[in-house]
């Protein structure tokens, strides 16, 4: 049985290893070239959007200051994405989401307090 590169296509030398999945050293490296470029672009991407988020909570933060409810509302028109956080924090005995600079809770009464960390 023919054994196909994984990059090119190419057919495998009979005699190289059974396990070799690329039928070159180039193609292994371009195969993982191709790889590296995907894992940036999807971290690049999750960076970008915790900029977003923390540029949000940022101004919200500036023009409101700390302790205030703020309608979650103007979060949400500003694309605020509440799924996306890095890790929780506990703050006056509440559970917030960290971003970056600041940490926030979202209400049940649709009300948001930010701190900043």
């Amino acid at each position: 049985m023919e054994k196909k590169c994984n990059f090119c296509g190419d057919t495998i030398h009979s005699r190289a290893h059974g396990n070799r999945n690329y039928c070159s050293n180039e193609c292994y490296y371009l195969a993982k070239l191709n790889r590296n470029k995907s894992k940036y672009a999807l971290t690049k991407d999750l960076m970008s959007e915790f900029n977003h988020i923390d540029h949000i909570l940022d101004g919200f933060y500036r023009i409101h200051g700390v302790g205030k409810f703020i309608p979650a509302a103007l979060f949400n028109n500003a694309g605020m994405n509440w799924e996306l956080y890095m890790t929780t924090k506990q703050i006056e005995s509440i559970t917030a989401k960290v971003i970056r600079n600041y940490a926030y809770c979202l209400y049940n009464n649709q009300t948001v307090r930010i701190w900043k960390i």
